[in-house]
């Protein structure tokens, strides 16, 4: 096979990829619809197995976003001040890599 086959190759299951992707994203979109179709029953089912759960999961998820409303917001003062409350900056550092998708919770 030349280099150029090899290219060729590469830039089809490149193509299949990202095809799968899409597919896989589009799928995403309809599992979460269900889910909040469903959140009643997963709620039931989840305070069943730890009674208030699901209020902690509410409340963790209402915390998680002021906190990355406030990483967010690019003000170092800030940032700093919650790490003078004593906030750990392990957990700082990981909610600010995930503020998109904290973003896409709530």
């Amino acid at each position: 096979m030349s280099f150029k086959g090899v290219l060729v190759k590469a830039e089809a299951i490149a193509e299949k990829v990202k095809a799968d992707v899409a597919k896989a994203a589009n799928a995403v979109d309809g599992v979460t619809a269900k889910l909040a179709t469903d959140a009643p029953e997963i709620e039931a089912v989840a305070n069943a197995l730890m009674p208030g759960s699901s209020n902690f999961i509410a409340l963790g998820l209402s915390a998680l976003e002021a906190l990355a409303d406030v990483l967010n917001s690019g003000n170092a003062a800030a940032e700093q001040n919650l790490k003078d409350a004593g906030l750990d900056e392990a957990l700082i550092a990981a909610v600010k890599a995930q503020i998109a998708n904290i973003a896409k919770l709530v």
